[in-house]
């Protein structure tokens, strides 16, 4: 079973870097996608399970993901911009996780498989943010 996002497409366990995230560290957000959650996160994005070099599940919603090795992507975005892209080390499958491990996220909406089309789980709360623009004025 094959996930597509943004014209890219992700397997179960394929090594992903978690992108659009601020102040979260290079090792809390690269891991193994094992579940795809569809339509219940932030402003109704998808919820992505992923397996973090710690061995930890953590979940992430609103975000780009994008394969680990992702050449494209991290000159597009990192090299042309003088940015440093983030350090993401090989990691190994767990071999516990598969497509028929039941999943939960803080122990509760238990799912079974890689990509789930009608979560269990509530949508999440409606959202809400703000912006002020500013114009910066020459002071004589």
């Amino acid at each position: 079973m094959t996930y597509q996002s943004n014209g890219k497409k992700f397997k179960f366990n394929n090594h992903v870097c978690v992108e659009m995230l601020i102040g979260v560290p290079d090792d809390q957000r690269t891991g193994r996608l094992v579940q795809v959650r569809k339509d219940v996160g932030a402003f109704g994005s998808d919820v992505y399970l992923i397996r973090l070099r710690d061995g930890k599940l953590k979940s992430f919603h609103n975000v780009l993901i994008r394969h680990a090795d992702d050449k494209d992507f991290i000159e597009a975005y990192y090299i042309s911009n003088g940015l440093t892209p983030p350090s993401i080390p090989e990691q190994a499958i767990t071999p516990e996780d598969s497509t028929e491990v039941e999943y939960t996220m803080e122990g509760m909406w238990p799912e079974t498989g890689f990509i789930i089309e009608n979560p269990k789980q509530p949508e999440s709360a409606k959202q809400s943010f703000s912006m002020v623009v500013t114009n910066a004025q020459e002071i004589n």
